[in-house]
């Protein structure tokens, strides 16, 4: 998980803004999955969602045998995980609630 695949901009950590349920706005921290508690938090989040996303269990078992993705970001706002992305070459796999708020207009 650490060299990007070819034609992929090295991602850095960053902050953002995703909405939150009640309709505001929280920051989000944007980095690299690293832990087994990352791991935890991802399957907590499929549980979540689960049946809109991935299975938990699919989930662990691609995360067991190396096959989810190259790459994984994960994003964390008010001490939770909002929703991570893995990326493989040629593949995105993202998983996120549904947004319940509109971001602002520029």
């Amino acid at each position: 998980m650490s060299q990007s695949p070819p034609g992929l901009t090295r991602l850095v950590p960053c902050v953002t803004v995703a909405p939150r349920r009640a309709g505001g706005w929280i920051a989000v921290d944007v980095r690299e999955w690293r832990t087994d508690g990352d791991s935890r938090d991802m399957a907590q989040l499929a549980s979540a969602l689960w049946p809109a996303g991935l299975h938990p269990g699919g989930l662990g078992w691609c995360l067991a045998t190396d096959q989810l993705a190259s790459r994984i970001l994960l994003a964390r706002g008010g001490g939770d995980l909002r929703g991570w992305a893995g990326v493989s070459l040629g593949e995105l796999a993202l998983q996120v609630p549904q947004a319940t708020a509109r971001p602002p207009r520029r």
